[in-house]
Formats: C-alpha cells, structure tokens, sequence
C-alpha cells in the first residue's frame, strides 16, 4: 500500500507546523455515547444526600399538601399506609399523611439534645424565612446554613426515618401479615 505524498504531508503537519509535541494535537470532540442517561429516579434505596435534600425540600413546604404529594417520600409504604387508613377517600392522602409524619418528626426531634440555634430553626421554620431566623439569632446568614441548618434538617431526618421505620414494623401490621 503506497501513501501519496501529499496526504503524507497532512499527517506530518499539525496546526499548520511538524508535529513536536502530543500538545500540538487537536483531536476532534468525543462522540455520543449510546449508553443510556438515566434522566428518571433511580431505582433502589435513596443515599443518605438524597434524604437529606428531600427533607430539607419539603420541610419547607411543609404547609402545602400539594407540594407534599409530589414528594417521592410519599410514595414510601408506611406513608401510603397512613394515607389508606387515615385519609382514604382523599386525593391528597399522601400530602396529609406526609405533613402528619413530618409534624410527628419535628415534634420527635426537639426532644434531642442539640445547640440552642440549631433547636430554634426547627422551632421556626418554615414559618418564618431562613434570614429572618438569622437575623433573630444574629448570626450571619451563610454560617447558620452551613453549620445549624444542615445539623437540623440532619436531625430532622433521622427522625423522620425512626417514624417511619416505627410504622412499617407496627404491631397491627405484623399482625395483618
């Protein structure tokens, strides 16, 4: 096989100049992978990152029956459970049962041992706006996120999964198996 020379040429040169070093060569843009994106939830137990950004997501909404429904914690078990029993007739049985076990959560963690500032975000909120909380604290802003808010929606979460785990392993529902 015989390679004419001009090609030759146009593989010895790179950016208009020899080749002197593998910087000097631009390759061209990776093709498409065809591996799907998973662009749906995922599939199997939620990471720990996941619960705490729910929580913390519907904390905040936690007056909007609504919002509450669309939450994929409201499709969990013992929430659905809750939703038949207590709301059965209802469209928005899962949002109702949701806000009951959050309401029971907020309750549940107030009684833990925490730092005063990170107790009064709990006690405050959603009801008033996180910098009001800071200003009342007088804290800067960004430290109660980084330092009380993210040990309150933490300890909230922990709550809320003892609730849950409470309820799934009732003694009425193990009675029903």
């Amino acid at each position: 096989m015989t390679i004419d020379p001009e090609e030759l040429k146009l593989l010895l040169k790179v950016n208009d100049g020899p080749l002197k070093n593998v910087e000097d060569v631009i390759l061209p843009e990776p093709l498409a992978s065809n591996k799907r994106r998973q662009t749906g939830p995922r599939r199997g137990p939620k990471s720990l990152d996941e619960w705490l950004a729910e929580i913390r997501r519907i904390w905040g909404y936690l007056r909007d029956i609504d919002e509450l429904s669309k939450s994929w914690i409201a499709s969990l078990q013992a929430v659905q459970d809750l939703a038949a029993s207590r709301y059965g007739g209802r469209t928005i049985g899962q949002g109702l049962a949701l806000q009951e076990l959050l309401k029971k959560a907020l309750v549940e963690v107030q009684q833990y041992d925490m730092e005063d500032k990170t107790r009064e975000i709990l006690k405050r909120f959603p009801d008033m706006k996180m910098r009001e909380i800071a200003f009342q604290l007088d804290i800067d802003r960004s430290q109660m996120s980084r330092n009380y808010t993210r040990k309150a929606v933490s300890l909230l979460t922990k709550a809320f999964q003892r609730i849950i785990d409470r309820t799934d392993s009732s003694p009425s529902k193990n009675q029903s198996n």
